[in-house]
């Protein structure tokens, strides 16, 4: 405990699942709860119980690709502001024109640049890296696509007809 030279780092195996727990019950438990709910209080009016399950499961995909995305963009605002540059920060669009690929390509394209340095580094230094890291740099990589792809209004009048 109190040692002149103390054994770092320590490893405390029951803290990481811990906070690994805890971060997963706060991500996931909402979604849960409420197709849960739906389950119970009928899903036909939501496309049926198969539908349901796929849109959590489309919703949780989604969330994952765009999560580090937010972590960028969000540190960069705040950055900014202590750097006391002038931050911007609009509403996003409410009306259903798509993001076109070459503003997609703009906004998101450092991020696709350092999810692939990222990616190229890990890969060379050692490859479990990468795996244990997929999550975030594939995201990062994919930034511009789910981007684009995702602003198209006839994706969700499809899922809509399909009902």
């Amino acid at each position: 405990p109190r040692q002149l030279f103390p054994v770092w780092p320590q490893w405390r195996p029951e803290l990481a699942i811990a906070l690994f727990a805890s971060t997963m019950v706060l991500l996931f438990l909402p979604k849960l709860l409420s197709v849960i709910l739906i389950w119970c209080k009928g899903p036909k009016a939501y496309g049926g119980f198969i539908r349901v399950t796929l849109s959590l499961l489309l919703e949780v995909l989604f969330s994952v690709l765009l999560a580090p995305v937010r972590m960028l963009f969000h540190t960069v605002f705040v950055v900014s502001a202590f750097l006391g540059w002038e931050v911007v920060w609009n509403s996003p669009q409410r009306d259903d024109d798509s993001t076109p690929w070459s503003e997609a390509f703009m906004r998101h394209g450092s991020q696709l640049l350092l999810g692939l340095v990222w990616a190229i580094g890990m890969a060379w230094l050692d490859l479990r890296f990468l795996f244990w890291l997929a999550p975030i740099v594939f995201s990062l990589i994919l930034s511009p696509f789910v981007s684009a792809i995702s602003s198209r209004a006839t994706i969700g009048l499809r899922t809509k007809r399909c009902k």
